[in-house]
């Protein structure tokens, strides 16, 4: 049970199922607002005897030199394995305290308590005490979540979208050849080396090489019409020099704001040559252009209606939320925002910046961070309360159909995949996934949607 792993809002492992009671366990809990204190204790007898489960379990599979497996003395045992036997005993008592509380108080943790043992561990002959934490979960009283009115938007395809989703479906499966002596056309594509100088340098401050450029996009800090005149006609092997200015996310820092150069070296210049109309059709299993603009209507309107439906379940999501306030554990955020600054400062470094920049950026972003938080577990502990009033459930069928799922759009066979979510701890993230999707189909399939306006 390490201090430093995090359980997702509202999900707690649950405790070994072991046959046996422990008579000698006894908990108080004290109750304090969105916490509970829970108070545990063990007699030193029931501490020795599960000791002596556990020695008796470790000399059955443990091989030591000069004893066969099982006859390994205690006393060896406890010389080289002690340490690891207590610890083990001591967190299956906390495991089993925590459900007592649980069960006893009727207790609805939000998360699964961080419990420090430390060097707190009992002497032989001695009984141990521990006092830890549980966050509670808030109380939500539900109110009005079915017959929710809302106004339906249009999911009709015009002919301009089909236009431009068409254009759009020839460019993205056109080919590269090189352009040769007509050099880059305005929608080619060149690969080059960029050279960037500060003001009156010759030096170059930073070099980029293999960067793939299109005339119609120009990189940040350069005017887009010049960067498209300068680049359009250019040949392998020339140069093109351009004025910019550095901008605020520049890796060179000391230049940033800085009015430069970059000096634009061509190594590959391309021409973008469109797929065929023949297998254009072909991959959309139809004979003419009437017929392609027909499929791709259909697609293009499949699509809208899903985000549709995301936004109308979004939108009812958002008015429950602010209409069911609660109260969130203070502690229960703060790891929350702290999980979010440490993921965001990783991400920063490896986009190349420092740890000092990661770090001001990082807290910069930390407000905002936590009302994303409290937005969230909100949604998490709303979404549940209606799963549990509306009795929606996530079954063993509904995690296997989604594994066989996630194994087919990445081409991987669903036992690799369920093997995959299994030994790295997923499946109950999964499932919590999967209960949000029914709650989420639930509002929209009970809430007043009308036509949307003529």
């Amino acid at each position: 049970m390490s201090s430093a792993s995090r359980h997702a809002p509202g999900a707690h492992p649950t405790p070994s199922q072991d046959e046996h009671v422990h008579p000698g366990l006894e908990i108080a809990v004290e109750r304090k607002g969105s916490s509970a204190s829970v108070t545990m204790r063990i007699a030193a007898d029931e501490l020795e005897r599960a000791r002596g489960r556990e020695f008796s379990t470790l000399s059955k599979r443990v091989s030591m030199k000069g004893f066969r497996p099982g006859k390994v003395p205690r006393p060896m045992l406890e010389k080289n394995f002690g340490q690891e036997v207590e610890r083990a005993v001591l967190e299956h008592f906390v495991q089993h305290a925590y459900q007592k509380a649980i069960d006893q108080e009727k207790l609805r943790p939000a998360a699964f308590p961080r419990i420090q043992l430390g060097e707190n561990v009992p002497k032989p002959g001695q009984p141990f005490e521990l006092t830890f934490e549980l966050l509670l979960r808030p109380e939500v009283q539900l109110g009005q979540i079915e017959g929710l009115e809302i106004e339906g938007q249009s999911i009709e395809v015009s002919e301009p979208e089909v236009d431009r989703m068409l254009a759009e479906l020839r460019r993205s499966n056109s080919r590269l050849e090189p352009a040769g002596e007509e050099g880059l056309e305005a929608e080619g594509m060149a690969v080059a080396t960029l050279d960037f100088h500060r003001p009156g340098s010759e030096t170059s401050s930073l070099t980029r090489e293999g960067l793939r450029l299109t005339p119609k996009n120009a990189p940040s800090g350069i005017d887009a019409r010049s960067y498209e005149e300068a680049l359009t006609g250019a040949r392998v092997g020339e140069q093109r020099s351009l004025e910019m200015e550095f901008p605020a996310n520049f890796p060179v820092e000391e230049a940033r704001g800085q009015k430069g150069t970059v000096r634009i070296t061509l190594k590959e210049v391309f021409r973008v040559v469109p797929p065929a109309d023949a297998d254009v059709f072909k991959a959309f299993d139809v004979g003419d252009e009437a017929g392609l603009r027909e499929a791709v209507r259909g697609r293009m309107r499949q699509g809208k209606q899903e985000s549709e439906e995301q936004r109308i379940e979004n939108e009812l999501l958002e008015r429950l939320i602010e209409a069911h306030p609660m109260e969130l554990p203070d502690q229960l955020v703060e790891d929350q925002v702290q999980g979010h600054q440490q993921e965001l400062r990783e991400a920063l470094e490896k986009q190349g910046l420092s740890a000092d920049e990661a770090r001001t950026r990082a807290e910069g972003e930390k407000e905002k961070g936590r009302l994303q938080a409290i937005k969230a577990l909100k949604a998490v502990y709303l979404i549940e309360e209606i799963a549990r009033a509306k009795e929606l459930r996530v079954n063993e069928q509904d995690l296997s159909e989604e594994l066989a799922s996630i194994g087919q759009r990445n081409g991987t066979p669903v036992a690799e995949v369920a093997k995959y979510y299994r030994e790295n701890g997923l499946l109950r993230q999964l499932g919590l996934e999967l209960l949000e999707r029914k709650v989420r189909r639930y509002l929209r399939a009970s809430a007043a949607v009308s036509a949307p306006p003529a």
